[in-house]
């Protein structure tokens, strides 16, 4: 009864005519409404899934099994860079040939866009490192070959 007091108020056929199962889909009927109670006790308004008269999100373990194979297709292995070997980043010359080495693999499609760009980021960071060390190198060089009272020292007499 409450179903057609409903469809008198709201101009829509009720969800089942009096007498009948209101969980089994009717005859015939492509598609039917979800006949799960939202929490704020209304009836969802989803369609309900073939053979079931409950939407996606209220049949039980749909929506968490959908997450979980959701999330195993956007897991990462990790990228094994083939031919590639232990990069010693020493010189700037090296950090060049790092770089022009990944141009190449990434034109080819050896590697992807977000592989490069990691590749990119460090040796822009090596860059500067490298420099600071080859200074100090040269600094140690040039201090070390003027020794004990030799001119331009300080304290030399």
């Amino acid at each position: 009864m409450k179903g057609e007091e409903t469809a008198a108020r709201t101009g829509k056929p009720p969800l089942s005519a009096p007498g009948e199962d209101s969980s089994a889909p009717a005859a015939g009927a492509l598609s039917t409404q979800c006949q799960a109670i939202t929490r704020k006790g209304t009836q969802c308004h989803n369609v309900a899934m073939p053979g079931t008269v409950l939407c996606f999100f209220h049949t039980p373990g749909a929506a968490s099994a959908a997450g979980k194979m959701g999330g195993e297709n956007r897991r990462r292995l990790p990228l094994v860079l083939r031919g590639a070997g232990t990069v010693h980043l020493e010189s700037a010359e090296e950090v060049r040939l790092l770089l022009a080495d990944t141009i190449n693999r990434l034109r080819r499609g050896e590697i992807d866009t977000r592989t490069a760009n990691a590749i990119g980021f460090l040796a822009n960071i090596a860059r500067p490192v490298i420099d600071a060390v080859e200074f100090e190198r040269r600094l140690k060089a040039l201090e070390g070959g003027q020794g004990e009272g030799k001119p331009g020292r300080k304290g030399s007499k």
